[in-house]
């Protein structure tokens, strides 16, 4: 079998040992004992092993850098979360190798081999709209790279992730509309393969729920990818159905399209419609009227998600003396941030 099909977690799962523990044989490191270093040496040279630079020196600290892979650096939010990340690393005496996906799966594959050819010690991922198959952050994780995701976890990975409490963010906004007198909320979706989408949604269904009210039909609209597109979809239903007096959005950016589109219209903010945005990015305080939305503390989420991964980086495993029939898992913490309502222009009192 030729070496570049074979990976250390393949020795690993052959032998039923950990990634560590081959990597530490490889490494001729003395804690592992005889028998199980000469299995491993082995079975490497039958299968004509060669190792990444990493996965040889798995928890040995090569490089002092951490690879960060987000969305984009233009959004207020995701500035944010780096600027919490980098805070945590520079003290930590790790830098930072960032790149931005600009949303698009193959650009994230293509970073993510990228990073791991800079051989960085971690990585700290916010998945793009586009990824549904996450091969990629599976051989990550099969190499030995701890991998921390934040804003948006992936649910087909067992890594730590840190994530604000969306769901709650967007219960309390759509029962704030619902108590100022709202009746009839539309919803504008997120991007349906994006975790936080979905849980918004969740939210602004189960605040109907906890206050009587049955969200109607067509109320929800779903995500389009232009602007032009989100806004025709929304003129549609505002000229047809003259009973709408609330709007939640996905975030701030979709909630400005809908203020825009609402003052297109004639229609008056929030006497006729109230409009709910989330993140509290820049351009909330900036439009008018200015916008009510959730809060997200994203430097604080930012410093979460790299105080995670210097966590993992300091683990140091059990050592294997013998052949051990399980392979051990690091533990997964995740952390939920608390997030908080900000009530401008774009909402009537209570």
């Amino acid at each position: 079998m030729k070496s570049s099909k074979k990976r250390l977690i393949d020795i690993a799962r052959e032998l039923k040992v950990s990634t560590t523990t081959v990597s530490r044989a490889l490494n001729g490191n003395p804690k592992v004992g005889e028998v199980t270093r000469k299995a491993i040496v082995d079975l490497a040279k039958a299968w004509e092993y060669r190792p990444n630079i990493h996965a040889l020196s798995l928890k040995k600290k090569e490089t002092d850098s951490l690879g960060l892979i987000i969305p984009e650096f233009t959004h207020y939010f995701f500035s944010l979360v780096m600027n919490g990340i980098e805070d945590v690393a520079n003290k930590a005496g790790y830098h930072l190798m960032m790149c931005t996906s600009k949303e698009l799966y193959e650009k994230e594959k293509k970073s993510t081999q990228m990073l791991s050819d800079s051989m960085v010690d971690g990585f700290l991922i916010a998945p793009a709209i586009e990824s549904e198959d996450f091969a990629h952050f599976h051989r990550l994780k099969e190499d030995g790279y701890p991998i921390v995701f934040f804003d948006r976890n992936c649910e087909d990975l067992e890594c730590p992730y840190v994530i604000t409490d969306d769901f709650d963010g967007a219960n309390q906004a759509v029962s704030y509309l619902i108590n100022s007198g709202c009746q009839n909320i539309l919803h504008l979706k997120g991007p349906e393969s994006l975790h936080p989408a979905f849980t918004r949604f969740m939210g602004y269904q189960n605040a109907h729920k906890e206050n009587d009210l049955r969200v109607k039909d067509g109320n929800i609209l779903k995500w389009q990818n232009t602007e032009q597109q989100r806004k025709e979809q929304l003129k549609k239903i505002l000229k047809k159905s003259k009973s709408i007096d609330g709007i939640f959005a996905y975030n701030d950016y979709i909630a400005h399209e809908a203020v825009e589109v609402c003052l297109e219209l004639g229609i008056n903010i929030p006497e006729q419609i109230s409009i709910f945005g989330y993140a509290d990015e820049p351009i909330a305080s900036y439009i008018s009227p200015k916008l009510s939305t959730v809060k997200q503390p994203a430097f604080e989420m930012g410093q979460h998600a790299a105080d995670m991964l210097l966590e993992l980086l300091k683990k140091d495993p059990i050592d294997e003396d013998e052949l051990n029939p399980k392979i051990e898992e690091k533990e997964v913490k995740s952390e939920m941030i608390k997030t908080s309502l900000v009530l401008r222009e774009t909402t009537r009192k209570v």
